[in-house]
């Protein structure tokens, strides 16, 4: 029975089994979908509480000889690194070796406030406070071969 306080001539009685509609299908279906949601909030801000974060790969090419891999870590804010892997193949097309070529990330920079370049080594003052010293060595021709923290 339903009656609708605004209109008091509007009264509604069903008689018989219920019968669901579509719209009762699409309200379970919405509040499914807001429950997940709600979940997914939940273990999320719950790894944030961990002091954990979690990788996800977000775009990967193999080339002939490379695999290109972008990567995406959350943890309270999001930021990007990419590596770039070398790899070798046997006569069958399988592969056999894959070392790491290059990395570049936000997360490994950081603002250099003084750098101090020597005969043999360089000194870096970061602005948080922080010192490095790298020593390098040059060939014949001046070009710098190797570079090693002191």
């Amino acid at each position: 029975m339903e009656y609708n306080p605004f209109y008091r001539y509007n009264i509604r009685v069903e008689v018989g089994r219920y019968r669901p509609s579509i719209s009762d299908t699409f309200y379970r279906i919405e509040s499914s979908l807001n429950n997940v949601g709600s979940s997914v909030d939940d273990i999320q801000s719950q790894v944030n509480d961990l002091g954990v974060s979690y990788t996800i790969v977000s775009n990967l090419v193999v080339n002939e000889t490379t695999i290109d891999v972008t990567y995406t870590v959350e943890k309270g804010d999001t930021h990007q690194y990419h590596a770039q892997y070398q790899y070798t193949t046997d006569s069958g097309g399988r592969i056999t070796s894959i070392t790491l070529d290059n990395i570049f990330s936000e997360l490994l920079l950081k603002e250099v406030s003084t750098l101090t370049v020597d005969m043999m080594s360089f000194y870096i003052e970061y602005a948080d406070g922080t010192t490095a010293t790298y020593n390098y060595t040059v060939d014949s021709g001046g070009r710098i071969t190797s570079v090693t923290k002191a």
